[in-house]
């Protein structure tokens, strides 16, 4: 019976672990950028779009946190350009790039929300997934905060990291262990 038991335990661990798939490590902490923008419109209320040049890390201490401080501050952001505002459309690919070390982080949009416009101001924001070249990273939902100011015709951006579900992982180990102890429970009565 002990043998059989040892068996019982050794299948349900090997079970358990065919379950759990090496996952990347999530993104933490946050970036932020800045740079210069030309909107198609001087009037902000009516730009339908903005041309972004000139974007880089930004080198306050508060710039990078967490994962992003693998980001030297001032580097070259590639930044996705033109985007479309009005109508709000998401770009096909990455919005931004950015060289981090020997790898490369990048943020993909998942919308564009725009809020508080004014002839002089506009604010974009929204949610986006954050991943890596190098896939040691992500991926991870992040939120993004894109505020254009035309009197300077400059902008500023940000994006963090958010929480990212497990995908049901948890849920299937706990229910997995339950069932081990009762069926545990069964053999040894």
């Amino acid at each position: 019976m002990k043998n059989t038991f040892l068996k019982y335990i050794a299948s349900v661990a090997v079970g358990v672990g065919m379950m759990v798939t090496a996952q990347a490590t999530p993104f933490t902490g946050g970036i932020s950028m800045f740079g210069d923008y030309t909107p198609n419109n001087h009037d902000l209320t009516l730009a339908t779009s903005v041309t972004i040049q000139d974007c880089y890390v930004g080198l306050g201490a508060n710039a990078r946190a967490g994962t992003f401080l693998a980001v030297a501050p001032a580097a070259v952001v590639t930044m996705a350009s033109p985007i479309s505002l009005n109508p709000a459309v998401v770009p096909a690919g990455y919005l931004w790039s950015v060289p981090a070390g020997a790898d490369t982080f990048y943020f993909k949009l998942n919308n564009l929300i725009t809020h508080d416009v004014s002839a002089s101001s506009l604010t974009v924001y929204g949610t986006g997934w954050l991943t890596s070249h190098s896939g040691n990273f992500g991926p991870t939902m992040g939120s993004y905060t894109l505020t254009l100011n035309s009197l300077g015709g400059t902008f500023t951006f940000s994006s963090s990291n958010g929480a990212l579900p497990d995908g049901g992982t948890t849920a299937i180990l706990l229910g997995a262990a339950l069932s081990g102890l009762a069926l545990l429970r069964r053999k040894l009565a």
